[in-house]
């Protein structure tokens, strides 16, 4: 199975879209974002929490995720887990 779609926290310069695969960004700093231009294909300035982010998943049914760096994000990665 080749991943086609997947969901990634916070941000990160990411070369997925020449692979073909679809980017589903989450970051609640619009800043960052504004100056990254094309690093996804669809963006949402939502919190990085489990709520959010799983919401995101039911929407987006992305095949696999990225998590870059934080601990706060590690943490709703976990907090995921439990649900």
């Amino acid at each position: 199975m080749s991943i086609k779609k997947v969901l990634i926290l916070g941000s990160g310069a990411l070369k997925l879209k020449e692979e073909g695969i679809q980017t589903v960004l989450i970051n609640p700093n619009i800043a960052t974002v504004q100056t990254s231009e094309g690093v996804a294909d669809k963006i949402y300035f939502l919190p990085i929490t489990p709520d959010f982010v799983e919401k995101v998943i039911l929407k987006e049914k992305p095949q696999g995720f990225f998590v870059f760096k934080t601990n706060s994000r590690r943490r709703v990665v976990k907090g995921l887990e439990r649900n």
